[in-house]
């Protein structure tokens, strides 16, 4: 399970009331992750019953990983243990044995849409996008995988990616182990945070050695249900804030400068001709042989 949709299930700062809202607005199997307000280094997993119900399991952080309370099985991730459950209906049940399925997760808020932030990413996904960012510094912040509710800054160094736990507690988000306690810095928001240190230029790694965040290997990711917040996000990114580029140029470019795996299997030879350039409603975006719409009785002077 490595899509964020199927990742972005944990809620950080939900109440038991509004989880029970949330659910019972949603379909049967419908679920989320919570910390527990009651026990430290515990989470619950509610979900909505086929009877209507919600049933609250809790989950609790070990040093050898995630496990459900009474039961043997531990998993490294708090991902890799939904993904288990989701895979392996019938193992999960109710104190009365009803099986529960993991269907539809509930799917958490975007601290930011800033393009730094590529939201529940596998570590493996983090170097493959950091390898394809030639410059040294260039970084991107992710969710962090052993500890839910906190984020991980990953940079481009000459020698290794370096990861830099980024701490949440009690509403302050802070740098993990950076200097005596009295000496953190201590940011409202993920957005302080990265733009404090990308203004100061330093960031102290967790071996020690300094390390620039020099630029953001972006990210144009959002889930469907923010398109209006993203729009808006966008239309507030003036061309002197990027060069001479607005938000949308810029959020059209890197579309256009992804690479997509299975493109290399379709051609776009027949939109390529010099006679069907007028075809063409954009000069830079054109259609594959295989799906492209063929027009009848055109004219070239129309």
């Amino acid at each position: 399970m490595t899509s964020r949709l199927a990742r972005g299930f944990f809620h950080r700062d939900i109440s038991l009331t509004e989880t029970e809202k949330v659910l019972q607005e949603n379909i049967v199997g419908s679920f989320l992750v919570r910390p527990s307000r009651t026990k430290a280094d515990s989470y619950v997993l509610s979900v909505r019953l086929a009877t209507g119900g919600i049933a609250h399991i809790r989950i609790k952080r070990t040093n050898e990983g995630f496990d459900i309370c009474e039961r043997q099985e531990c998993f490294p991730t708090l991902y890799d243990m939904i993904d288990h459950y989701r895979r392996n209906f019938g193992e999960l049940q109710e104190k009365n044995s009803e099986n529960i399925e993991l269907t539809n997760p509930i799917l958490a808020q975007m601290p930011t849409f800033e393009k730094y932030y590529h939201g529940p990413i596998s570590h493996s996904q983090v170097v493959s996008i950091l390898n394809k960012c030639h410059r040294m510094g260039s970084f991107l912040v992710r969710d962090s995988e052993t500890s839910p509710g906190d984020y991980v800054i990953c940079v481009k160094t000459p020698d290794y990616i370096a990861n830099i736990k980024i701490k949440y507690f009690s509403g302050n988000l802070f740098l993990d182990g950076k200097g005596r306690q009295e000496q953190i810095d201590r940011f409202k928001s993920l957005d302080e945070l990265i733009h404090f240190y990308l203004k100061h230029n330093i960031l102290v790694g967790v071996d020690g050695v300094a390390i620039r965040l020099v630029q953001p290997c972006t990210a144009n990711w959002f889930y469907a249900r923010d398109i209006h917040q993203r729009c808006e996000f966008l239309s507030k990114l003036m061309p002197s804030q990027h060069g001479h580029k607005s938000g949308f140029s810029l959020e059209f470019e890197l579309l256009n400068q992804q690479s997509d795996p299975q493109s290399s299997q379709y051609h776009k030879k027949v939109g390529e001709k010099q006679e069907n350039r007028t075809r063409n409603r954009f000069k830079n975006i054109l259609p594959h042989d295989e799906t492209r719409i063929v027009l009848r009785n055109y004219s070239v002077t129309d």
